[in-house]
This record gives structure tokens, C-alpha cells and sequence, in this order.
């Protein structure tokens, strides 16, 4: 029984170990990336609920030679370069009530040779708590004059 044993533990030790190596032949692919090198990603990390009137959309990557941001299917801007830090950026405006979807179409260079590729976010417009009561502690006498 334990001559069994050991041999599935060795068959299972081997199939993880060709299931490494296959993964590691492989290579980690992140959105954006392809076989030639060209590669895109978004910066920044967003929270479940914005708090400003905006959003600071920025792309990054390697070979990129435009993004164009579309806010719920409609076009706002196409940025053909990148600022000081490399990155494709600019300022989206939202409305508050609903979720909006934020999609960026990346086109790369020719030397990076690869096809279009979006990336999206989903965008939500949420305001602070706002206190409308007072508690009795915060409550401020009134003055009456008469």
C-alpha cells in the first residue's frame, strides 16, 4: 500500500512540476499584451465610489501610439502623446445618479505591430454623507431677543 502511494505522490509531483514549466514557458500576459512586445495597462488604482465631480483616466505602456477615451459610448478625446511621466491622461467629467462605463481604445505603433486593444472601467459618482441632523450635544440654544 505504501509502495501505491508513493508512486502517485511522484506521478503528481511531476505533473506540477511539467505544470510550471509550462506556465513559465508561457509567461505572465497582462491586458494589452501581446507576442511583439506592445503592451497597455491602467494606472492608478479607483475607488467603488468617486467623491470628486471627475475622474483621471491614464493609460501606460509600451509602443502606444494613441488612446481615445469614450465615456458611455461617446467620444471625448483622442491623446496622441504622452505627458512628463509617459503616461496617456486626461480629465473625465461625470454626472452623479448612475454608473458610467469609461472605455480606452489603445493603437500602437507600427513597430509594436499589434492590433487595437480597450480596456474599460466602470465609473460611479458618489457624494460624502451629508449630516442633517444634529445631535444635542452639537444643538446651539436659540437667541431670543424678546
Amino acid at each position: 500500500m505504501r509502495r501505491a502511494l508513493n508512486s502517485r505522490r511522484r506521478a503528481l509531483a511531476g505533473r506540477a512540476t511539467l505544470a510550471a514549466l509550462a506556465l513559465s514557458m508561457v509567461g505572465p500576459l497582462t491586458a494589452g499584451t501581446n507576442a511583439a512586445g506592445a503592451s497597455a495597462h491602467l494606472s492608478g488604482v479607483t475607488p467603488p465610489c468617486l467623491t470628486s465631480n471627475g475622474y483621471r483616466a491614464s493609460v501606460t505602456g509600451t509602443a502606444i501610439a494613441s488612446v481615445t477615451f469614450a465615456l458611455d459610448g461617446r467620444r471625448i478625446v483622442k491623446v496622441s502623446r504622452p505627458n512628463a511621466r509617459g503616461a496617456f491622461t486626461t480629465w473625465v467629467a461625470l454626472s452623479a445618479g448612475r454608473a458610467h462605463m469609461l472605455r480606452m481604445t489603445v493603437d500602437f505603433t507600427k513597430a509594436g505591430s499589434s492590433a487595437p486593444t480597450t480596456l474599460q472601467r466602470t465609473l460611479a459618482l458618489c457624494y460624502p454623507k451629508i449630516k442633517t441632523e444634529k445631535s444635542k450635544s452639537e444643538a446651539v440654544a436659540p437667541s431670543f431677543t424678546g
